[in-house]
């Protein structure tokens, strides 16, 4: 009864949750808030996916300035725009690459490395 308990919690919460944003927003509000709760789950599942999810989301907001500081300095249209959209991605894929060497389990925030 133990391991059930302990996913109680996070279930019932997660419910209400989706239940509310199908209230509040539709159809479309509660496709966004099952997304959102998936990463919520794998992030409670463990400490090293919290960290991959942590990685994954930094590098991607990161590739996504470099894309949009490019296209707006070069005035990209056409394929040359297309290929900004592969940014975000390579900058997720780079920063899994760097977390890997420490198991995902330490976290570069504004210069310091914390320890899970």
């Amino acid at each position: 009864m133990g391991e059930m308990s302990k996913w109680l919690l996070p279930a019932v919460s997660i419910g209400l949750f989706l239940a509310f944003s199908y209230l509040a927003w539709g159809i479309s509000g509660l496709i966004s808030s099952a997304m959102l709760s998936v990463i919520i789950l794998l992030s409670i599942s463990s400490p090293k996916r919290a960290g991959m999810l942590f990685y994954f989301f930094i590098g991607f907001l990161a590739g996504f300035v470099v894309a949009i500081v490019i296209g707006v300095k070069t005035n990209a249209t056409g394929w040359k725009s297309a290929v900004l959209i592969s940014l975000p991605f390579l900058g997720a894929l780079i920063a899994l690459l760097y977390g890997r060497k420490t198991d995902y389990l330490s976290w570069p925030i504004f210069g310091f490395r914390y320890r899970l």
